[in-house]
């Protein structure tokens, strides 16, 4: 508790005087941190590469892997198939024999004067394993050289892994700084014959350091003899307790194009993970405390875990020269003996011990109109240090988030989820919750939002400056359709639309799966008429109702609608047995009424009935002349001749379609005639 109490006060501290500096310097220095490169796709902007009989490459690029993939003598670990993308390394060597691969970065420059603390993972496998050399070679050294040097060139291979010199015969990396050397075979810790400076001989297996140098020779220039890349310190990885072997450690340990599979050396399950973490920290006056550390997968697959280990502990380093920017570079080599040296992920930060103050940076949204704009973590921080929107020159993580201006109203306004909570000017969102923050726009507003955050490490030191979170509200296409309705056997229907919007030209109709399955075909985007659009509708369809969704498009503005529901609903048709009407006897000369009613009360929800002459449906009755159709659907007609007139009536309704012809119920009115005086017998009595 005390060491993080005691960091976080040197950060505020620290705080201060970085505003200071911020202001006279622009912020330069910091500029140059937190630094990533993955290796894992095809190009990388940083780095420049060569090599000898091959050269170093990028696995995901096709051109590299076509280049030098199986280039090389005897040995294994040819590439022949690019590596996907997001999926690939940085190969210094295969195995082959005498092969030698470097790469360094050429763009971008980092301060010496708070140190560095600089990790990247590693992985060396398919060596030769035969005795003595059982790790294989030579090795790989990372280095950091003079950002002024105008032109590189790698070191001498062999023992001096690419870094250091060979004696008068060849020259170690021009203004060399540091080299860190993952050394197989064992010779970087190895003077030689007046080859190298310093070093306790032969150390297979060894984490070795050499310090700065430029040139030949075993003299720096005017500084005393054994100081050009002179020997720093080494530790045999297998003498530790536990031991472990810089190599993969896995016999015949490969790996293929698939990243994932078991032992392909870059997951943390993976029995061959290797990381490697370098620390260089200012401890005084020209003198700067080296710490080395390395991480490996122990056992590897079912029970596995990672070991990290501090291999060299707080070892002082006096350079003879302190360039005020570096570069670094990656170097690996064989001989007769080899590996396939590979790399992943390399991050350059500052060191906690100097606390430094993050930087917020702008965040962009957007989405369609009367949508809610989520977030997620990833919006305001990313691990990979070219994608986050936080960065933290000491490489610490977004702690939390806080709103610091608000949305213009008119546009819309932040909320928390569950609830909807709105959010407050100055509120803190701790990175957990970031999920739950969401823009909620105003109906129908399209455009641009913003409003402004910062956010603070896991000490709570916030970005000096805020930044801003612009939103894009695009609109959207729209139409509102009108859910239809076809009678039974009808094949085609209309859907009536209204609220046409944001140009929409094209439209697309999307059926569910028991509409599909019932003979409804979807439509593919085609042009938008005046409503109404047609429907096709399967002549088979059973009567029953069918879903549907609408989507429109604005082709010009590139624009797409969110898709509207509606229904298709297929009735069926009226029968006679639905429909009930007196056959009333009337006499000549007096009107017949015909009052039509469902058979079952209530079965058809708003009745219209409709008459005919004839039940083909031929011969509709309509209020004339002889006929008098009320609006209930009674049937009144007048000056029928005496016998039977037959007529025919449909119903058709909310829930059922007008019947078909020969379907119609019918009713005979029987109108009687008048008698007449022959009609009637009487008797003339004769009387007093």
């Amino acid at each position: 508790m005390q060491r993080i109490f005691t960091r976080l006060l040197v950060k505020y501290i620290r705080f201060n005087l970085f505003l200071i500096a911020f202001i006279l310097l622009g912020g330069e220095a910091n500029a140059q941190f937190p630094y990533g490169d993955t290796f894992r796709n095809a190009t990388s902007p940083d780095l420049v590469f060569g090599g000898t009989n091959g050269s170093a490459f990028l696995t995901a690029s096709a051109t590299a892997v076509t280049a030098f993939g199986a280039t090389g003598t005897a040995g294994t670990g040819q590439l022949f198939d690019a590596d996907p993308a997001d999926a690939g390394y940085l190969r210094l060597t295969r195995g082959s024999l005498n092969q030698n691969g470097f790469a360094y970065n050429n763009n971008r420059t980092f301060s010496t004067t708070d140190g560095l603390d600089i990790a990247f993972e590693y992985y060396t496998h398919t060596g030769s394993t035969a005795i003595p050399d059982i790790y294989g070679g030579d090795g790989i050294t990372f280095f950091l050289f003079d950002a002024t040097t105008p032109v590189f060139t790698p070191g001498f291979f062999g023992g001096s892994l690419g870094y250091a010199q060979n004696g008068g015969s060849g020259a170690g990396v021009p203004n060399g700084f540091l080299g860190i050397g993952l050394d197989e075979f064992g010779n970087f810790a190895n003077p030689g014959a007046s080859q190298r400076a310093g070093g306790p001989g032969k150390t297979p297996s060894a984490i070795t350091i050499r310090g700065d140098g430029n040139g030949t020779g075993l003299q720096q220039g005017a500084f005393v003899g054994n100081t050009n890349y002179e020997f720093i310190s080494t530790v045999n990885t297998v003498n530790l307790v536990p031991s472990f072997s810089l190599t993969s450690g896995v016999a015949a340990a490969t790996r293929t194009t698939s990243p994932e599979r078991p032992n392909g050396g870059f997951l943390t399950s993976d029995a061959g993970y290797r990381k490697v973490r370098v620390v260089i920290e200012p401890n005084g006056v020209g003198v700067y405390k080296l710490n080395v550390y390395i991480s490996y997968n122990v056992l590897g697959g079912a029970g596995n875990y990672v070991a990290d280990r501090h291999i060299v502990v707080d070892q002082a380093y006096t350079p003879n020269v302190i360039p005020g920017n570096v570069k670094y570079g990656f170097t690996a080599g064989t001989g007769t003996a080899y590996n396939v040296h590979e790399i992943r992920a390399i991050t350059v930060v500052v060191p906690a011990s100097s606390p430094k103050v993050p930087t917020a940076l702008t965040v962009a949204k957007s989405g369609p109109e009367n949508s809610n704009i989520t977030f997620a973590q990833s919006d305001f921080y990313n691990s990979d240090f070219n994608l986050t929107k936080f960065t933290d020159p000491n490489g610490d993580a977004l702690n939390k988030i806080q709103i610091k201006s608000l949305p213009n109203p008119l546009h819309g306004v932040l909320k928390l989820a569950p609830g909807g909570t709105v959010v407050n000017i100055n509120e803190e969102i701790s990175y957990a919750n970031i999920p739950n923050l969401y823009f909620e726009p105003v109906n129908e507003y399209d455009g641009a939002a913003s409003f402004t955050w910062n956010g603070a490490d896991p000490g709570g030191l916030y970005a000096v400056a805020d930044a801003a979170v612009n939103i894009t509200l695009t609109p959207i296409p729209s139409i509102t359709p009108a859910n239809l309705s076809v009678c039974l056997g009808a094949t085609q229907g209309s859907l009536v639309y209204t609220n046409m919007t944001d140009g929409a030209n094209e439209y697309t109709i999307d059926f569910d799966a028991a509409a599909q399955a019932a003979g409804f075909l979807n439509v593919v985007y085609t042009a938008l008429p005046a409503s109404p659009i047609t429907i096709t509708v399967p002549g088979a369809a059973t009567p029953t109702i069918y879903s549907a969704t609408v989507t429109v498009r604005n082709t010009v503005a590139a624009t797409t609608g969110t898709p509207t529901g509606f229904t298709v609903t297929v009735k069926p048709l009226a029968v006679a047995a639905d429909i009930a009407v007196s056959a009333p006897a009337v006499c000549f000369g007096s009107s017949a009424v015909l009052t039509p009613s469902l058979a079952v009360a209530n079965s058809i929800t708003s009745p219209v009935y409709t008459w005919y002459a004839n039940a083909d449906k031929t011969g509709p009755i309509t209020t004339g002349g002889a006929f008098t159709v009320a609006g209930n659907g009674v049937l009144t007609v007048t000056g029928l001749a005496a016998g039977p007139h037959t007529y025919y009536v449909a119903v058709s309704g909310t829930e059922k379609c007008e019947n078909a012809g020969g379907t119609l119920q019918s009713v005979t009115v029987t109108v009687k005639p008048l008698a007449v005086a022959a009609d009637i017998a009487v008797s003339a009595p004769a009387v007093c």
